[in-house]
């Protein structure tokens, strides 16, 4: 799955085509790779659809835990 990251003075930002995420074993991965990013930077991770401006999924690095939006 490609992932085009945007750092931001908010957060760590990136997009995906969802498209790809086609089995769970993926969506895990990507999940992780949120926390990680999260955990590491203190900042909160936002995902959004390639190509997007909305948000699909948010890691929030105070809470540890994911939102939907």
């Amino acid at each position: 799955t490609r992932i085009n990251f945007f750092p931001g003075p908010d957060g760590v930002f990136f997009d995906v085509d969802l498209r790809e995420l086609e089995v769970q074993r993926s969506v895990d991965g990507l999940s992780d790779l949120m926390r990680c990013l999260g955990t590491a930077t203190g900042r909160n991770v936002v995902l959004r659809s390639e190509g997007g401006s909305q948000r699909v999924l948010r890691y929030e690095a105070g809470e540890d835990q994911f939102s939907l939006p």
